[in-house]
């Protein structure tokens, strides 16, 4: 907690100094400096939280708030695409501890559209505990009638669906905004749960503008 309020200390004083710096490094330079150091005060107030709550609290704000400075940065006719877990960029507002992507919806309205990223098969890649390093591990089956499973059905390789169409009634609209089970992944991989973040029931239609469904999906590759 110290040493995030010195963190806090070292963007005051760059902010107070702006003229003097970006007179003598240029704005940008002088911009990324203030934006690091406050990262920096970020990373250790993360550190300072008491539990697992206050530090989702942390980061989801922390996050939307970068975000929200780089477009102020970059001016009014400034677009961003913010990648990040699903869990991340969901805008349900009755989220608790509310998420990045609520904070983000919640300033820009309807200029933030959620994106959801949907994986019917093939593998991902994730950080092993076992081995210490990037592995690539392979995707199950979806069950039936899941998400997954539901989508793959239609027989699209890739497809994206605009859940801002859906009819106001009917069978795909009472399907669309009823709890789905939608498979989730992050960047850790468990044995005691292989799909990342498990599979969570979810209101597709109530967390996301639109879903990005990849049937098979290949993991990144490094560069020679």
């Amino acid at each position: 907690a110290a040493i995030a309020a010195q963190a806090r200390e070292l963007v005051a004083w760059l902010e107070s100094q702006r003229a003097q710096l970006v007179a003598k490094s240029g704005a940008e330079v002088w911009w990324r400096a203030v934006m690091q150091a406050r990262v920096l005060a970020q990373l250790f107030e993360w550190h300072a939280a008491g539990d697992t709550r206050a530090r989702v609290v942390v980061r989801e704000g922390a996050m939307a708030d970068n975000a929200l400075r780089a477009l102020e940065h970059y001016g009014p006719s400034a677009r961003a695409v913010v990648w990040a877990h699903n869990a991340h960029i969901a805008g349900d507002r009755e989220a608790e501890p509310p998420m990045m992507g609520v904070h983000l919806r919640t300033r820009l309205g309807a200029d933030y559209r959620a994106i959801g990223s949907v994986l019917g098969g093939g593998a991902y890649q994730a950080w092993d505990a076992k081995t210490n390093g990037l592995k690539e591990f392979p995707i199950a089956p979806a069950a039936p009638g899941s998400l997954e499973n539901t989508l793959a059905a239609a027989g699209r390789p890739i497809a994206i669906l605009d859940l801002r169409a859906l009819p106001a009634s009917g069978v795909a609209a009472e399907w669309f905004r009823a709890f789905q089970v939608m498979r989730q992944f992050d960047g850790l991989f468990d044995d005691e749960r292989p799909a990342g973040w498990a599979s969570p029931r979810t209101i597709v239609a109530r967390d996301y503008d639109a879903l990005a469904f990849v049937a098979v999906g290949t993991v990144a590759r490094k560069l020679p």
